[in-house]
């Protein structure tokens, strides 16, 4: 198990030379063989490169810790498989460009309650009038105890989402114009599994803590920029049979667009909310299959969408609400945009039982 934390850790790069401008604008992920509960997810971009991981619990990776001594083997079973995924991730650079920038990552302790921070990211050079924060990585980990001591059930195995959201919003400038304060919101909230082999897990339902590190840019343009916000929602019955549990098409990007009113720009996320399984009356939480958030200025359309299709698996239909903010930014500069696909990313853990986590360095 991880070290315990505290609710808030910081690492800021600020005042010196120009920084390096990257910002995350899009991660998705899919797995090849099952769905899963959702242990671990890593996705960010920066100057070295980018980094992702994946993990889905015992029947991703394969281990599973010995049960504490008292506990049932009957309603805290783990099926020990080993999958992979996809792992998709969209960049933003802005290159040649003297806009003041600040780089800083913090840890917050999410729990269903949610938990926020004011934060303070300093500027390499002094900004005026407009401040913004966009997403340059996060990292989710449910590897945290909860609280009351040894528990039959190890939250490093993941948990069933209902709520996951991240957010950064009021950003401003400081009064010297050199740092932008920006509050920070993070919430995870499980859902049961209503299995009985999990009842162990389901026990513990509403006391989860998971660790939220994010990683985020400040910027201060001088120039226009809007802020969007998505809310958007898709559903899909299960047929009642695990092998043809019934198709999850994708949504039509064109009910999902959006006005981009300049060229170039930068366009980041600065908030991502998911949840599912509200037309669940039992407070079921998701396995999930696929999960992503992405966007295309060129195109017009911004989205989030996730999935369950599992056929042998899955036992439960499904449903999803995203709402997600994006910052559009008039660019002065060179702007560049990428995406890359990794194929076949095992849910590979290291000697002591913690997540690998992918690097990627730029060509």
């Amino acid at each position: 198990m991880r070290p315990a934390l505290p609710v808030l850790a910081l690492l800021a790069a600020g005042c010196g030379e120009d920084p390096s401008i990257w910002w995350l604008r899009g991660l998705g992920f899919g797995w090849t063989s099952a769905n899963h509960r959702l242990a671990y997810l890593d996705a960010g971009v920066g100057e070295e490169g980018l980094d992702y991981a994946v993990i889905g619990g015992a029947s991703s990776t394969g281990w599973a810790p010995d049960l504490p001594e008292g506990c049932d083997p009957d309603t805290c079973s783990e099926y020990k498989f080993e999958d992979s995924t996809r792992v998709d991730i969209a960049w933003g650079h802005l290159a040649a460009s003297g806009m003041p920038a600040g780089t800083l990552e913090a840890e917050v302790l999410a729990t269903p309650a949610g938990a926020r921070q004011t934060l303070t990211i300093p500027l390499h050079r002094r900004g005026h009038d407009n401040a913004v924060v966009l997403l340059q990585g996060l990292t989710v980990d449910t590897d945290h105890p909860v609280p009351g001591g040894e528990t039959c059930y190890d939250p490093a195995l993941g948990w069933h989402p209902r709520h996951i959201a991240v957010a950064l919003r009021e950003p401003t400038l400081s009064g010297d114009g050199h740092s932008v304060l920006v509050d920070l919101s993070a919430i995870f909230e499980a859902g049961f599994s209503l299995e009985e082999v999990r009842a162990c897990q389901d026990a513990l339902i509403g006391e989860e803590q998971v660790p939220v590190t994010v990683r985020m840019l400040a910027l201060a343009p001088p120039a226009g920029l809007t802020l969007t916000a998505l809310d958007q929602a898709m559903s899909y019955p299960w047929s009642g049979n695990p092998y043809d549990p019934g198709e999850q098409p994708p949504p039509d990007l064109a009910d999902r667009s959006i006005e981009v009113p300049w060229e170039p720009v930068i366009a980041g996320w600065s908030a991502l909310d998911f949840t599912f399984m509200h037309e669940d009356e039992e407070n079921r939480g998701a396995y999930l299959r696929t999960l992503s958030v992405g966007l295309d200025e060129a195109e017009g359309w911004a989205s989030g969408h996730a999935t369950n299709y599992s056929p042998g698996t899955q036992i439960s239909a499904f449903d999803y609400r995203f709402q997600g903010e994006v910052w559009l930014l008039e660019a002065e500069g060179e702007v560049e945009t990428g995406s890359v696909g990794f194929e076949e990313v095992p849910a590979e853990l290291d000697a002591d039982h913690r997540p690998v986590i992918f690097k990627e360095g730029w060509e």
